[in-house]
């Protein structure tokens, strides 16, 4: 109602109308089935990464969170482990981080949340949001590298501060270059959702946060289910290196290089 033009998922629901089925297995094991429409295209996580599909990432994000804005559930006020809102949660699993000194590091960061970055956040706009616009869950238009078909999975969709949910989309495409790719992806997002200066800000705190729950939460998982480690954990190189490079470029230079890619695209 909010956006008709946005490309998403529809449910399908089967002959009764209902929107989810309970299907056993053979062996009686009862699933949960649902039925969404298909989006074809492929994930962005295997496009050739480009500027103009950053910003498009961004901007897609933008337009699903703008035209949320007023949504409201009950069962959007879940507790997320995922929810940067909550990061000092993490705190909880962090003995899984086999590593001392990125352990250190992580516990350090959630010290920083609680002391200052939370307070912040806490005055920060609240509303639903996608939840983990990863780039597995972006979908690129068949034959057109720098669009964007649809965005897929909103299964981690919770009520939580705006700008956390640019923050996520953001941590998975600073690249070698974090104040280019971080850039691109938060200016696509300002030109359909405008941030706010207090949301620009907090930006360079946020997204090493989602790094941070991404090697936490991996390795929380990891030690849980040791056989399926190797999967688990395959994000997490990729996580720690883009932290590396975040906390290389720092806070204020990062947060004066969004603030002037966002003046640019200004509404």
């Amino acid at each position: 109602a909010r956006d008709p033009a946005l490309h998403r998922q529809r449910v399908i629901p089967d002959r009764d109308g209902a929107a989810e089925v309970v299907t056993r297995l053979a062996d009686g094991t009862p699933l949960v089935t649902r039925v969404f429409s298909w989006i074809d295209g492929q994930p962005m996580d295997g496009a050739p990464p480009s500027p103009a599909l950053r910003r498009e990432a961004g901007r897609t994000l933008g337009r699903i969170d703008r035209a949320l804005a007023d949504f409201r559930h009950p069962s959007a006020e879940h507790a997320l482990l995922w929810d940067i809102r909550r990061a000092g949660r993490l705190r909880d699993c962090a003995d899984a981080v086999t590593d001392p000194a990125l352990r250190r590091r992580v516990l350090d960061r959630l010290d920083r949340f609680d002391a200052e970055t939370s307070p912040r956040l806490d005055r920060l706009r609240r509303q639903a949001v996608h939840g983990d616009p990863n780039p597995h869950n972006v979908i690129v238009a068949p034959g057109a590298p720098d669009r964007v078909a649809g965005v897929i999975d909103f299964g981690d969709m919770v009520h939580t501060a705006l700008a956390a949910d640019a923050a996520i989309g953001a941590s998975y495409v600073a690249g070698d270059d974090p104040i280019a790719g971080v850039g691109d992806f938060i200016a696509g997002f300002h030109s359909a959702c405008p941030l706010t200066d207090d949301e620009i800000a907090l930006m360079p705190d946020l997204i090493p946060l989602r790094m941070l729950a991404t090697i936490v939460i991996a390795s929380w998982r990891a030690a849980r289910h040791p056989g399926n480690a190797a999967y688990i954990l395959r994000n997490v190189p990729t996580q720690r290196a883009g932290l590396d490079r975040l906390e290389a470029v720092g806070a204020a230079p990062l947060a004066r290089a969004l603030r002037a890619r966002c003046a640019e695209v200004a509404p």
